[in-house]
């Protein structure tokens, strides 16, 4: 009986030892209802997830950098076309001091060259060229065509709208497409290599994209004949017919004005001798 007691009361009086550091199948906490087998292979898997985890987070982190990337890129684009449309709006013209008259004090350091000098060396570079003004079209409001002449020898020029309004801008195209024939111009332009020959000029191998046009010599109110129309080729009779239909009435107008200024030196003339015979008269 009394060893019953002293073996109860040191029991109740013995702490437990103190575990052990946990081991790795302990760190996971164990599902009874799991069998040893899955038990098993989800303490396997745990290394796994933590490195397909790892994945993820790298994949997110760039996916996050590339939106970002675009957005800014967007903001940029959308500011860049804000500008340009309240430059547009308020009417301000970036490019007015690429054409207009010719200042006397006019400087440029690019190389001016004469029209039937162009070569293929130039091609690529920008050079000066003046000559006169025979032909020019629109196409729309953001580009214009022109036809450049120097002698013999015409060379096809173009202007476009730049996106940033300078050096060419609406403003510009619009003047250059309202010059009168037959003035005398200077441009400053690149050189360039047409995508086909321009067959309706004689320097066909080239074009100037134009980036300044100015106005050395305007033409006169008006013209009785071009100087396109006078040097075309006859290539028929029919072309024959057109060409002096084109002149007929030019020619008209030259001699109507002869007849008027021959009779207004008659005039003149009969006015003057008049006055000095009478004089005479008074003298004598």
């Amino acid at each position: 009986m009394l060893t019953r007691v002293w073996f109860r009361v040191k029991s109740q009086t013995t702490k437990p030892p103190l575990p052990a550091t946990m081991s790795s199948q302990e760190a996971v906490p164990k599902d009874p209802a799991m069998t040893p087998s899955e038990q098993a292979a989800a303490e396997g898997s745990a290394p796994a997830e933590s490195e397909q985890s790892k994945k993820g987070a790298k994949k997110a982190e760039a996916k996050a950098k590339k939106e970002a990337e675009k957005a800014r890129k967007a903001a940029e684009r959308e500011a860049a076309a804000k500008q340009a449309a309240g430059a547009a709006g308020s009417g301000e013209d970036l490019a007015k001091e690429n054409y207009g008259d010719l200042s006397h004090n006019w400087t440029s350091g690019v190389e001016r060259i004469r029209l039937e000098a162009l070569a293929e060396t130039h091609i690529g570079k920008a050079v000066k060229i003046r000559g006169t003004l025979q032909n020019s079209r629109m196409q729309g409001a953001k580009i214009a065509f022109i036809e450049l002449g120097k002698g013999q020898e015409t060379i096809q020029g173009v202007l476009a709208v730049s996106s940033e309004g300078k050096p060419v801008s609406r403003q510009m195209v619009k003047w250059a497409g309202g010059l009168k024939l037959e003035s005398v111009i200077m441009v400053e332009a690149l050189v360039q290599q047409p995508l086909e020959p321009v067959k309706s000029c004689t320097v066909s191998g080239f074009e100037l994209h134009i980036t300044k046009l100015y106005v050395v010599a305007p033409a006169p109110e008006m013209l009785p004949i071009s100087v396109a129309t006078a040097s075309r080729a006859v290539g028929g009779i029919d072309e024959e017919d057109d060409l002096t239909k084109a002149t007929a009435g030019a020619f008209h107008d030259i001699l109507h004005l002869n007849f008027l200024a021959n009779k207004l030196a008659r005039t003149f003339c009969q006015g003057q001798g008049s006055r000095t015979s009478s004089s005479l008269k008074h003298t004598s």
